[in-house]
């Protein structure tokens, strides 16, 4: 529905019955949404009811755009672009799912770590994704596991609770991926050790290189029997590169083709930041393309134009 246009019934009628066909909501679930009764409902879509229809439609085309909008940002939020960065990521967690083995992952913020990490998760039912927070300790840890098990953590000791951790472990096609790994104290770390030692199952840690100078520095002799044990070590570089760049905003939806945007978008992804700074803009940019009317039709991103992502910029990076 345009901006400004009178609302028409049968249009919106129309918009509704190819939201519904296109998702999983039932017209039911459209008039709970906005407060209707199911009888009222049914006859304003069809066009019999006899009180204020034109309440009703604004009602449902406001529902529309709404839910539009949140599927427009779902679609920006989880694209996923396999750069070179990522290609590397994933080698490694699968090196170590399909070898056993323990493997290190470590680089720069915004080249791409974690959305890589969820991809793997979303795609790869066999890859138990942990989130490290500062001062996570190993009873969270045990936790965080057994959730990622699909399995309830109860009361219970430390001890039980790794039992039935190394129980649904112990032969199993696993891969455990620690992500912020560098908030991982000695006794975190110890505990996965032990896990894979006892378990065999591959162990992934991610992060920055913090994690590498921890297990390195003056108290690396506590982390002898962790580092030792690392099959694998990845650094990740800070380099972007046009073509990897290319892949990310193909995959958000950009077209390439608007003379200047693969270049400003590159100036961008160099900044601090980099791949996640990109991403960010691409964000704004959409609601700035949105805003203006740019707009493919009904679930679809706004076509951008390299105005909107100057614009963004300014926003974003108004200190500058």
């Amino acid at each position: 529905m345009i901006k400004g246009q009178a609302l028409s019934r049968e249009q919106v009628v129309d918009d509704l019955e190819l939201y519904c066909a296109g998702t999983d909501t039932t017209y039911s679930d459209v008039a709970k949404a906005i407060g209707q009764s199911v009888g009222r409902f049914s006859a304003w879509k069809a066009g019999t009811y006899k009180g204020n229809m034109e309440i009703t439609t604004k009602a449902v085309a406001q529902y529309l755009e709404t839910r539009n909008q949140q599927r427009e940002e779902r679609t920006a939020e989880s694209t996923f672009a396999e750069t070179k960065q990522s290609q590397d990521i994933m080698s490694v967690v699968n090196f170590c799912q399909v070898k056993r083995k323990m493997g290190l992952v470590h680089g720069p913020s915004g080249v791409g770590k974690t959305t890589t990490l969820r991809h793997l998760m979303e795609t790869n039912s066999h890859v138990l994704l942990i989130t490290a927070f500062s001062r996570i300790n190993q009873s969270e840890l045990l936790s965080e596991l057994l959730i990622s098990l699909g399995r309830a953590p109860k009361r219970q000791s430390k001890t039980r609770l790794l039992q039935r951790i190394k129980y649904e472990l112990s032969n199993s096609t696993r891969v455990i991926v620690v992500d912020e790994a560098q908030k991982c104290g000695f006794e975190v770390l110890e505990t996965l050790r032990h896990l894979w030692d006892v378990t065999g199952v591959g162990i992934v840690f991610v992060g920055t290189d913090d994690v590498v100078d921890r297990m390195k520095g003056r108290a690396k002799t506590d982390y002898d029997q962790i580092y030792s044990r690392l099959a694998i070590k990845l650094k990740l570089e800070k380099k972007v590169v046009p073509d990897d760049v290319k892949k990310v905003l193909e995959a958000s939806g950009v077209s390439i083709a608007k003379n200047g945007l693969l270049k400003f978008a590159c100036e961008l992804a160099k900044r601090q930041g980099h791949f996640r700074t990109l991403s960010n803009h691409i964000e704004m940019a959409v609601e700035l393309a949105r805003e203006r009317g740019a707009h493919s039709g009904a679930g679809v991103l706004p076509v951008i134009a390299l105005e909107d992502f100057k614009n963004a910029g300014r926003m974003l990076w108004s200190e500058d």
